[in-house]
């Protein structure tokens, strides 16, 4: 049933290399993301990646295969009464019926009739919802036709989240972009050092693919669970040049222990506590009152389990810190459901 995914690796191996590369046509990239979902998730008949923008209460169509895309990226449809919990209680899960009839109170009586003539209609749906950044819900959405017997497998669910995820790291890549551009406006040589940063930066991230590649065959093959092992723990430790060594630790009491550590030659402590937090630039950074330097918080594997990353005290902050943000968005939306 799930043969094709081998038949398609190549394909999907470039939409990873594109992550970071430049894309001359966004929405070619977007259309070819969805295609290759169809083509590798076997009861999937539709396909759409729609951008939610919570604050202004209305959403926009990026690309669509089998809904009429035409019609549908010519509008922003506006959502009345939006509630962002209703849409974290349907993320990831399996909807059965007409995804449209069910949410169509949110909508005016002229964006339905707009919306019933641009998308097709289903019995099944399954929808991943990823938070971009407070203003930005990144919305990926598969469908099932209505005259067909088939319905989604939790493998499909499963698989379906990785094609969502290489579109989230897509825009991800973008936003960056953008940030260190930003960050250069105020600058005398605004445009050198733009370009020297920008180049860089690329660069050294395509070091990425191999960590995502890692965890797609993971996530494919063994599931969620072996993401924070050794394995995963020394694969990154050892491509990312300004991570020196890594540990698990569980929280106990006021206190943590240590039950797992990677890069350290004989690590004789086992307890840990607290000296500092605080947050930079969108990350976490944590000192330890019994090991020196600054950890970087990489994800929780649950409410008492953390992963933490020590960071080279000799980093570029400007370069770094983006990419200790996007590594953890990586890791975190591959190890929690």
């Amino acid at each position: 049933m799930y043969n094709n995914i081998n038949d398609n690796l190549p394909e999907l191996v470039k939409l990873l290399e594109d992550t970071y590369d430049h894309v001359e046509n966004v929405d070619e990239y977007f259309e070819k993301i969805l295609q290759l979902a169809i083509n590798v998730i076997p009861e999937a008949d539709y396909a759409s990646l729609i951008m939610l923008l919570p604050d202004q209460k209305k959403i926009n169509w990026f690309a669509a295969v089998g809904h009429d895309i035409k019609k549908l990226s010519k509008f922003s449809y506006h959502i009345k009464n939006l509630d962002l919990e209703i849409l974290e209680a349907i993320n990831g899960k399996i909807i059965e019926g007409n995804v449209l009839e069910r949410f169509e109170k949110y909508f005016t009586i002229n964006e339905i009739k707009q919306l019933k003539k641009s998308l097709k209609s289903c019995k099944q749906s399954i929808v991943y919802a990823l938070e971009l950044n407070r203003k930005y819900y990144l919305i990926f959405s598969l469908d099932i036709s209505e005259s067909s017997e088939k319905r989604f497998s939790d493998k499909s669910k499963d698989l379906m989240k990785v094609f969502a995820n290489i579109a989230y790291i897509f825009i991800k890549f973008k936003m960056k972009e953008e940030e260190i551009k930003d960050s250069m406006k105020n600058t005398i040589n605004e445009r050198e050092k733009y370009e020297r940063l920008r180049e860089e930066f690329l660069s050294r991230v395509k070091i990425f693919k191999d960590i995502l590649m890692k965890l797609i065959s993971l996530y494919i093959n063994k599931g969620r669970k072996t993401l924070y092992s050794n394995e995963i723990l020394k694969h990154i430790i050892s491509n990312m040049p300004f991570i020196e060594k890594g540990i698990i630790i569980e929280m106990k009491d006021d206190k943590f222990n240590i039950i797992n550590e990677i890069g350290y030659e004989s690590l004789k402590i086992k307890e840990i506590s607290i000296k500092d937090i605080y947050r930079k630039n969108n990350i976490n950074v944590i000192t330890f009152n019994e090991l020196s330097g600054e950890y970087f918080e990489l994800t929780s594997i649950d409410e008492n389990t953390n992963i933490l990353l020590k960071i080279n005290e000799e980093r570029e902050d400007i370069l770094i810190d983006l990419e200790l943000e996007i590594l953890s968005d990586i890791i975190s939306i591959f190890i929690n459901e």
